[in-house]
């Protein structure tokens, strides 16, 4: 569900999904509570050096987001979404990166378009179909005129109103479409409003930049990337079902996973029981990477979505988190005591710790 607090807190320097690569790989630890002005200390100076345009205030702007986004708690211990990003950050090392912000990695691609889907979906439909309507969108006109930025808070808005049913929740939508309907925003303002939404959508090879024209345009690369994209997501209710069906919801017609391979024409058959060894081997292998070295810990839905990629990327083999349940019963009836569940603090089954 939306968060207020992540529309408002954005900043047009830090829209890129590759610095939260550095945020996590470099600053941050799974283990160790760092302060805030530590880590961003840490990160604007990493980004620097690595000629990424950053200021300080942005880089205090890209802690929260990552804190909102799930990647960070709130005494910046990586979440599980933060040792999946790590895990693909570390095999691709991030460290040789300078100054691009293009994720060409297939893998990253799909983590990165996943996690910002969570959190953010809304505004990058909404923000893409503007561009494909209006056949581009120049910086000057984001920042300089009320039919862009203005426009698309106020639908983003009114979709998530139309699916809360919070009462509190509602009364705070509410009153922001309201304001952004009386005041709207700022020349100064919109580029923080629209740049953290567009950039990701840029990098992740949904949308073109022009350079030359300072404008976001439809990315044609053999078909019309922006329009699949809106295919696959079309709206708020779309992703909330593919999200909910991850959380174990009455399944859809297809989940994330079938979703990105096609938008990104991914070869693929789905996933039978021949399968079952393959996805096995990957699991092993993820969760030696993954476990907490004292406890042995690692998280299950770490796991789920890193395997989901490898198989779809490395084997062409479509899994969806079911289907890895599927395995893990059948590795557990396999392995018996050496494949050991454990609870989280609500009670729910959350890790699993594999012995040889």
């Amino acid at each position: 569900m939306v968060d207020l607090r992540f529309m408002r807190t954005t900043h047009y320097q830090v829209g890129h999904p590759i610095y939260f690569g550095f945020l996590i790989r470099l600053c941050t630890s799974p283990v160790e509570s760092k302060t805030t002005e530590k880590v961003l200390h840490c990160v604007h100076e990493i980004l620097n050096d690595h000629r990424y345009r950053c200021s300080e205030e942005a880089a205090k702007f890209l802690v929260r987001m990552a804190q909102q986004m799930r990647f960070l708690e709130s005494n910046n211990i990586w979440t599980w979404k933060a040792f999946v990003v790590n895990y693909f950050e570390e095999a691709e090392d991030v460290t040789r990166c300078f100054e691009r912000t293009n994720i060409s990695s297939m893998v990253k691609r799909i983590i990165y378009l996943k996690y910002y889907l969570e959190s953010d979906g809304a505004f990058l439909v909404h923000f893409a179909r503007k561009v494909l309507e209006e056949g581009g969108l120049s910086k000057y006109a984001l920042r300089y005129t009320n039919k862009a930025v203005d426009l698309v808070f106020q639908n983003v808005l009114n979709e998530y109103l139309a699916i809360e049913t919070d009462f509190r929740k509602k009364v705070e939508l509410k009153n922001f479409l309201e304001l952004v309907r009386e005041r709207g925003y700022r020349s100064k303002v919109r580029i923080h409003k629209a740049f953290p939404h567009l950039d990701p959508l840029v990098d992740l090879g949904i949308l073109d930049y022009d350079v030359a024209k300072r404008k976001y345009m439809p990315r044609i690369s053999g078909r019309n990337m922006t329009e699949r994209f809106l295919q696959e997501f079309p709206n708020l209710s779309s992703l909330e079902k593919i999200f909910l069906l991850e959380e174990g919801a009455k399944k859809a017609n297809s989940g994330y996973y079938e979703k990105v391979a096609e938008l990104y024409n991914v070869p693929y058959r789905k996933f039978s029981r021949k399968d079952t060894n393959t996805i096995s081997h990957e699991i092993v292998g993820t969760y030696s990477k993954l476990k907490d070295e004292v406890t042995g810990l690692a998280a299950i839905k770490s796991i789920k979505d890193i395997v989901c990629t490898l198989g779809l990327v490395n084997h062409g083999i479509l899994c969806e988190w079911s289907d890895i349940d599927e395995v893990l019963e059948q590795l557990g009836s396999r392995k018996g005591v050496n494949l050991r569940f454990h609870v989280d603090r609500t009670g729910d089954i959350a890790y699993i710790v594999l012995s040889e």
